[in-house]
């Protein structure tokens, strides 16, 4: 009576047959290991492509890093570059890092982009950090601005 259970069967060799060696399993895991790393890596890399490539064309200055650090601060990191951009082009010095911190804050970053923006075109002095400081306070840093540019009369 040589039968064996059907599940046993698999689990032996006979002796002098090629199987899979432990070096030749741990060459494998590895290069599982090495192929999920690279799909990641890839699928970061091409996630944030797009928006990178807008902000070096753009001289915005906005990293990779920054980018995938934004991601992972749950910053909405597409507006933030659309913002820098805008900034940027119109000829305003901010850095990201503050773009992020009104972000964070609760800040209304586009509107605060915006009279920063128009406070520049009319040749008014309107630092970020002002600019962000009266928009966390509650007021309507745009509708300031605008009416700093056009005084209303009564």
């Amino acid at each position: 009576m040589n039968t064996l259970h059907p599940f046993l069967m698999f689990a032996q060799q006979k002796a002098g047959s090629e199987g899979i060696s432990q070096g030749n399993m741990i060459l494998i895991v590895l290069a599982f290991v090495a192929v999920l790393i690279i799909l990641v890596f890839l699928f970061v890399f091409f996630s944030f492509i797009r928006l990178w490539i807008q902000a070096l064309l753009t001289k915005a200055d906005i990293g990779m890093g920054t980018l995938i650090g934004m991601k992972l601060r749950n910053v909405d990191y597409a507006m933030i570059v659309r913002q820098k951009i805008a900034l940027v082009q119109a000829g305003v010095k901010v850095t990201t890092q503050d773009l992020e911190s009104h972000y964070l804050a609760r800040g209304n970053v586009p509107k605060t982009a915006t009279a920063v923006i128009a406070a520049h075109k009319a040749g008014l002095e309107l630092p970020w950090k002002t600019a962000a400081a009266i928009d966390l306070a509650g007021r309507d840093i745009l509708e300031a601005v605008r009416t700093s540019v056009n005084p209303k009369v009564i």
